[in-house]
């Protein structure tokens, strides 16, 4: 048990309630969700209907063969993994890489989606 006065570390697991699996998901969230575009990135936000924030990721073969676009979505769920406590209300996000995202380096990729969560916390707070 834990100290009331100790801070609680977050999570930094990523297990599949956390994820948006299904197609309808990625339609629906399409359809009412707000759009973000950042550099190489579009991402698609809405609340969240869950307990936890989702993350999604499509990465089409526009960008590159399965080695290329598997690299890019395992760093995308890595930088989620990592900082999707300082989302401060559970959300629904779905990252879209565009086809300039296949050359980049982890350290711009990072950039890139730290841009978004700012965004994102940003618009959260006022609402």
């Amino acid at each position: 048990m834990t100290a009331p006065d100790e801070k609680k570390t977050p999570s930094y697991d990523f297990p599949k309630s956390a994820r948006i699996l299904k197609r309808e998901e990625f339609v629906k969230l399409g359809r009412v969700g707000r759009k973000i575009r950042v550099d190489h990135f579009l991402a698609i936000e809405a609340p969240g209907k869950g307990e936890v924030s989702r993350l999604g990721v499509t990465a089409t073969r526009k960008i590159g063969n399965a080695a290329v676009r598997s690299r890019l979505k395992r760093q995308v769920r890595e930088f989620f993994r990592h900082n999707r406590h300082r989302l401060k209300k559970n959300r629904d996000i779905n990252i879209i890489a565009h086809q300039s995202a296949a050359g980049l380096t982890s350290a711009e990729i990072s950039e890139s989606l730290e841009k978004i969560l700012k965004i994102i916390c940003r618009a959260s707070t006022k609402s």
